[in-house]
């Protein structure tokens, strides 16, 4: 209890609630100020403003959240002392321990969260676990969960970090949406079931074109394409090499005996890889025309040198049965 003079507020408050404007001209803490003149909610650094969500008892005039997310509520008004046994009315502040004031106030700022108003779920991290944000969170774009992200990261030093808000944020389905994704989660392995499949198969074909991982659950899968595929550039000249991608015309002798078991391994690769994930595989063109070109050379060079052993061949014939791709005869 103390005079209106002398301010009863809690100097250690994780959350401090006032009335229209705070009396703080250096915040502290996190503030939320009830106005009458706000529709929208506005966050400003720690302080919320939000439009009127009760109200308040006549003289309310504070409400304190501790760190252990005790509340209590600070009122003022009038009451008669004696003294010298002569009445007088005096005005008071009293804090007392809170019952529902900040269950109240807490339900309905949770409330006003949307799609479209994200500033009441920045400002609940003071207040809320980062699993209970997830709940209270609506379906979300990359870029907008990548924004609110960087709004958390402003006001609390801390973005998004569990994974389990990928389940608040839509399908990728495009570069964009995965770049905003890669930003919150950077070092995450991307699964199925989180991309939309041309975005997957994407990223699937520029991470074998790059030789890079692509950072996806098919890595297992992929990585040794990838490897042989690397090997294969560097042992056969580049001009040469984007030729059998292209299924041009070739000058064949230019490649080396020694080269067309770069090529048998790379096919074995392909097979391997074609056997556990086919629909994918065959969906990605530029690893399918990559196995065309190379499947193309093998024969031409079969049928110049008539160096590729008949294993190569049945294996040759055994993926193209897998892939649906028959290779023709070449015309003499």
């Amino acid at each position: 209890m103390s005079l209106p003079e002398n301010e009863l507020k809690m100097s250690s408050a994780k959350v401090s609630v006032y009335l229209n404007e705070s009396p703080n001209q250096v915040v502290q803490g996190y503030e939320i100020i009830l106005s009458q003149k706000c529709h929208i909610p506005k966050l400003n650094g720690k302080t919320l403003t939000v439009p009127m969500l009760f109200n308040p008892a006549t003289g309310f005039r504070a409400l304190y959240v501790d760190q252990n997310l005790e509340s209590s509520v600070v009122f003022q008004g009038n009451t008669e002392i004696y003294h010298a046994r002569q009445p007088r009315e005096v005005a008071l502040q009293l804090r007392l321990k809170d019952h529902e004031i900040w269950e109240k106030l807490k339900t309905r700022l949770l409330q006003l969260i949307d799609v479209n108003q994200l500033m009441p779920l920045v400002f609940a991290r003071c207040f809320l676990s980062e699993s209970q944000l997830i709940e209270y969170s609506p379906l979300l774009k990359a870029k907008q969960a990548y924004n609110l992200h960087e709004d958390m990261i402003k006001t609390h030093k801390v973005g998004l970090e569990n994974i389990l808000w990928k389940d608040k944020i839509q399908t990728l389905e495009s570069m964009e949406d995965l770049t905003y994704f890669r930003k919150i989660f950077p070092n995450t392995t991307l699964k199925q079931i989180w991309l939309d499949k041309a975005l997957l198969i994407q990223i699937l074909d520029t991470a074998f074109e790059k030789g890079n991982s692509s950072k996806t659950e098919f890595d297992p899968f992929f990585e040794p394409l990838i490897k042989v595929n690397k090997d294969l550039k560097s042992r056969i000249h580049q001009d040469l090499f984007k030729q059998v991608v292209a299924h041009q015309k070739m000058d064949i002798s230019k490649i080396a005996a020694k080269d067309m078991t770069v090529l048998d391994h790379w096919l074995d690769v392909y097979e391997q890889a074609n056997q556990k994930i086919p629909d994918l595989i065959k969906d990605c063109k530029k690893i399918h025309q990559q196995f065309i070109g190379i499947t193309f050379s093998v024969h031409e060079k079969f049928h110049r040198t008539l160096i590729l052993s008949g294993i190569c061949l049945l294996k040759i014939a055994r993926i193209s049965l897998n892939s649906s791709f028959f290779p023709k005869p070449i015309k003499r």
